[in-house]
Formats: C-alpha cells, sequence, structure tokens
C-alpha cells in the first residue's frame, strides 16, 4: 500500500513539472539560497549533476557497495557528490578516499540521517562543523544537504556562516522507500532536464539493495539520451 501511494504521488509531482515545485519550495524563507537546479542555457544543455544521498555505508565494509557504485559511475563517465554521513564513513575510510582520487566529491549529510536535526535549534552548528570536520579529512567539502531535506533557519545560518551552501533537487522520487528499479529510474528520467540535480540514495548489501539495479538502469538512460553526469561543483560553476 504504501509503495502504490508513494508511486501515485511521485507520477503526480512528476506531471505537475519538479521545477515549478521547487520554486514553490525555495520561496519559503529557509531555503532561499537552496539549490535545487542550474539553469544557465548552453552552459547546462546536457548536463546534470547527481548526487548520492547517506553513504557510504552503515555496516562499514561488511555492507559496503561503493566499489560497485564506483565501478558504475567509471563505466558511464559519470561524476557524482556523495552526500555521507560522518557516522556511515567508519570502516570504509579508504573507499572515500578513493571516490574522491576518482573525481568525485563529498558533501555533508550530518552524522546520521534523521529528522531529529531539524529541532536542535542553534546547538545545530556545531553538528555541522563537527561532521565537516570529519568529512573534509577525506576531501574538501563545499556542501551540505539537511537530513530527510528538512533544513531549519538555524541550519541556514550555520550554512552560511561556515561556507557551505545547502543543496536539494528536481529529481527525485522516494528511490529508498520503493523497490521497483524500473519505475525508479523510468521516473527520474521523465523529470530530468538540462541542469537538474537528481537526488538518489546509497545502497548497501542487505539495506536497500534495489538502489544499485535502480542506479544502473538511471546511468543507462541518461547516456542514452546524451546526458552528462556532473558534481554539483562542476555544474554550479558552468558557464
Amino acid at each position: 500500500m504504501r509503495q502504490t501511494f508513494l508511486k501515485l504521488l511521485w507520477s503526480s509531482l512528476t506531471a505537475l513539472g519538479p521545477r515549478r515545485c521547487a520554486r514553490c519550495v525555495r520561496c519559503l524563507r529557509p531555503y532561499g539560497d537552496t539549490l535545487f537546479f542550474v539553469d544557465r542555457g548552453a552552459t547546462t544543455q546536457k548536463r546534470v549533476a547527481l548526487t548520492i544521498d547517506d553513504g557510504l555505508s552503515r555496516g562499514g565494509a561488511a555492507t559496503s557497495l561503493t566499489s560497485e557504485v564506483l565501478a558504475l559511475l567509471k563505466s558511464h563517465g559519470a561524476h557524482a557528490t556523495f552526500f555521507v554521513c560522518s557516522d556511515y564513513l567508519s570502516g570504509v575510510e579508504a573507499e572515500a578516499d578513493a571516490l574522491v582520487a576518482a573525481g568525485h566529491e563529498l558533501g555533508n549529510h550530518l552524522r546520521e540521517d534523521r529528522p531529529g536535526y531539524f529541532w536542535a535549534g542553534d546547538a545545530i552548528g556545531g553538528d555541522i562543523a563537527a561532521a565537516t570536520a570529519d568529512i573534509s579529512k577525506h576531501g574538501t567539502v563545499r556542501w551540505f544537504r539537511a537530513p530527510q531535506g528538512l533544513l531549519s533557519p538555524a541550519m541556514s545560518r550555520a550554512c552560511r556562516e561556515q561556507g557551505l551552501r545547502h543543496a536539494l533537487g528536481d529529481a527525485y522520487c522516494d528511490d529508498w522507500a520503493v523497490q521497483d528499479p524500473e519505475w525508479i529510474a523510468s521516473t527520474m528520467l521523465s523529470q530530468v532536464s538540462d541542469g537538474s540535480v537528481i537526488i538518489v540514495h546509497m545502497p548497501e548489501k542487505g539495506f536497500r539493495p534495489h538502489l544499485l539495479r535502480s542506479l544502473a538502469l538511471l546511468l543507462d538512460g541518461l547516456s542514452a539520451r546524451g546526458y552528462e553526469c556532473a558534481t554539483l561543483s562542476e555544474l554550479s560553476a558552468a558557464g
């Protein structure tokens, strides 16, 4: 029942227009500086940013599929921004280094992906800084994504003070909750346009493993349509 509801919800939002929805959200005060997509005409033609949330692995090396994801991206000449939770880097630090060495980048998704951070008040600034410090051991951190996409005014202030920019996207469909890789890929491909920011989630062994196939299908579809996948930093610097 839940998956049927989510499919109906995201099919309806897709028909409405992802960018129209994103513009509405950006009108909300905390989200005023949030990057949802990059619209720069010819400089973003056939280019999108691929972002991957909740990595690298909750279970450490034993459940990590980072190498498989890296191989998929390499096979398509794709780059991605990984919004990692600093607690999920334990045991896979070498894999984080390998991602950065391959041209990908790491973003801040706080210590773990849970909604409670929204209520932390001004103390959230310390949490953001601590997560950035851990993640930046493996590469420069320029981007922040609020867990569950719930950006509080305190988070927004902390990002400005710490030189981070918040990013969401305009291509998304609760891929973590809908265990139908073909539907996930098809839905996101129907949302994508030049300059889109795509949000998907990291697969693990025994935890959302269907996401590895949905990522493969998504990359196949993007390549077939002539799209280049870039990091957020690469796409936002276009032009």
